[in-house]
């Protein structure tokens, strides 16, 4: 591992993060149309093979991460 991971970390996401201002000035002059956006999901309609995955099983002991 290199010895400056840290550092290279911690730039990486300096250089790629927002601040509530610069979210604003990537968006200034930009047009945004809420009811014009992509799809949420992506489908593949012509896909060859589904495969049902059936119902996930967790162990009594297992973290509830949101299941219902």
């Amino acid at each position: 591992m290199h010895k400056d991971w840290k550092r290279i970390c911690r730039e990486y996401l300096e250089a790629t993060s927002y601040t509530p201002t610069g979210w604003e000035e990537h968006w200034k002059g930009r047009e945004y149309d809420p009811n014009n956006r992509p799809e949420t999901y992506l489908t593949y309609p012509n896909a060859a093979v589904v495969v049902p995955l059936g119902e996930p099983i967790f162990p009594e002991d297992s973290p509830n991460f949101g299941r219902f």
